[in-house]
C-alpha cells in the first residue's frame, strides 16, 4: 500500500485497521502519526505444508515468482542475470509468473543467455513450485510476503529479497539478499550457483519458525481478539 492509497480508502477513519505485516504498520504510522494499525500477521494451513525436497544433484530448473510490475523486482533480476553472464557464468533456465511484454525491462530479459519462458496463471501454485529446484523472489516490497512463506512451506529452496517477514522464519544469510539491488542479487545468485551442493537451504527451519508464527489458528485467534475488544 502506498500513502496515497492509505488517505484514498480512508484507512485512518475505521475503528480497527489491520496490517500484516511490520513494513506496512511501520509506514502506515508514519504516514498517519496516532493512528497507528494493528499488526497481525497473515497466515497459512497446516495443510499446506510439504516435506522439504530433496536437493537436486544439479540446479536446473528456477521459478521467479511475482509479477511483471515493477515493485516484483523483475528488472533488478534480469540486471542481476546479465551481471552473472558478463562474469561468464551460466545461469539456468528462468521461468516466471506472469509477462514481461512491454515492461522497461522486457529488452533486458530477451537479451540474456540464460533461457526465459513466461508462463501462464497457475491455479495450484504450490504444485508449481514443487517442480522446480529454486525459487527466486526479487521483491522490492512487500508487507507480508505470502508467496515466500508458501513456497518454503512447500519445501522448495528459496531465494529471496530481504522483504516482508522473510527474516523472521530463513536465518540463512546466503539464501537472501537486498531488495532493490541487482548487485547484491547477482552476488547471492551467483554464490548459489558456484556452491549449490554445500548450501544449506535452511527450508526445513524455516517450516518450523512458520509454523511457530504464522499459522493462519494464530490469525483467526488475533481476529477474534481484536473483534471482541471493539465490542467492548
Amino acid at each position: 500500500m502506498t500513502r496515497r492509497d492509505y488517505f484514498k480508502y480512508g484507512c485512518g477513519s475505521f475503528d480497527l485497521a489491520i496490517a500484516v505485516g511490520e513494513e506496512l504498520q511501520r509506514a502506515a504510522s508514519s504516514w498517519h502519526p496516532g493512528k497507528a494499525p494493528l499488526l497481525i500477521h497473515d497466515g497459512i494451513f497446516e495443510s499446506e505444508f510439504l516435506a522439504p525436497k530433496p536437493r537436486a544433484d544439479t540446479l536446473r530448473r528456477v521459478l521467479v515468482i511475482g509479477n511483471a510490475g515493477e515493485a516484483k523486482g523483475w528488472g533488478d533480476l534480469a540486471e542481476a542475470v546479465s551481471m552473472l553472464e558478463s562474469r561468464g557464468i551460466a545461469v539456468p533456465p528462468l521461468d516466471f509468473t506472469g509477462n514481461a511484454a512491454g515492461k522497461s525491462y522486457a529488452p533486458l530479459l530477451e537479451g540474456l543467455r540464460a533461457p526465459h519462458r513466461y508462463l501462464e496463471r497457475a491455479e495450484d501454485f504450490r504444485t508449481l513450485a514443487t517442480q522446480y529446484d529454486l525459487v527466486i523472489n526479487p521483491s522490492r516490497n512487500e508487507s507480508f510476503g505470502m508467496a515466500a512463506i508458501e513456497v518454503l512451506a512447500a519445501g522448495v529452496p528459496l531465494l529471496s529479497s530481504r522483504t516482508g517477514v522473510i527474516e523472521k522464519v530463513q536465518r540463512n544469510p546466503e539464501m537472501m539478499f537486498a531488495p532493490r539491488d541487482p548487485q547484491s542479487l547477482a552476488n547471492a545468485f551467483g554464490n548459489l550457483l558456484a556452491r549449490w551442493n554445500e548450501t544449506d537451504f535452511g527450508v526445513a527451519e524455516a517450516q518450523t519458525r512458520i509454523r511457530e508464527r504464522f499459522l493462519i489458528g494464530r490469525t483467526a485467534a488475533a481476529l477474534d481478539a481484536a473483534y471482541e475488544k471493539l465490542r467492548g
